[in-house]
């Protein structure tokens, strides 16, 4: 059964309503806010720290990957006497007979392989590292170039050399 509902109703005996803000709840709403802030940041130094600590590692990963799954074809052209090949695997899978692969290239005048053999002994020969490196530029390798303007510019070490540029230079 339907009750008769009056729509007109008269508002005019009731006291009029003040919204006031509750101080406990405006407190409450601060310290919210605040936390949101700090959350924020938190999510934000995760996503810089995890690009500048395991997007690298990552990096490496794929890269590690990829040379294994290049290795046995790199192999099969380095027993073919292929260059390149003999100076790939000295790079990413130096063995006992890096350095006689190495020695040969050299003889030869092969300014990467002088680079190589450069980065390999230079914690224990640093004056032949140099002195290779000195000879790769003379063959015309960009990064021993580099290094050698940069000697005599003052402007990098041979340690800085081996550790960064050759890393990061163009292979």
């Amino acid at each position: 059964m339907k009750t008769p509902c009056n729509t007109e109703m008269n508002f005019a005996h009731l006291p009029a309503i003040i919204v006031m803000d509750n101080p406990l709840k405006a407190k409450e709403a601060r310290r919210f806010k605040v936390m949101i802030v700090i959350l924020m940041f938190v999510v934000l130094g995760i996503a810089l720290f995890s690009q500048q600590v395991f997007l690298p590692k990552i990096e490496q990963a794929e890269a590690q990957f990829t040379h294994d799954m290049m290795k046995p074809q790199m192999m099969r052209l380095a027993e073919q006497g292929k260059v390149p090949a003999r100076l790939w695997l000295a790079e990413y899978y130096p063995d006992a007979h890096t350095e006689a692969t190495l020695d040969a290239l050299v003889v030869e005048g092969n300014a990467q392989a002088m680079m190589l053999k450069a980065q390999l002994v230079y914690a224990t020969n640093k004056a032949l590292s140099l002195s290779l490196i000195r000879r790769a530029a003379q063959e015309g390798e960009p990064r021993a170039v580099k290094f050698v303007s940069g000697i005599q510019s003052g402007d990098i070490t041979l340690s800085d050399f081996l550790s960064h540029d050759m890393f990061q230079g163009d292979h």
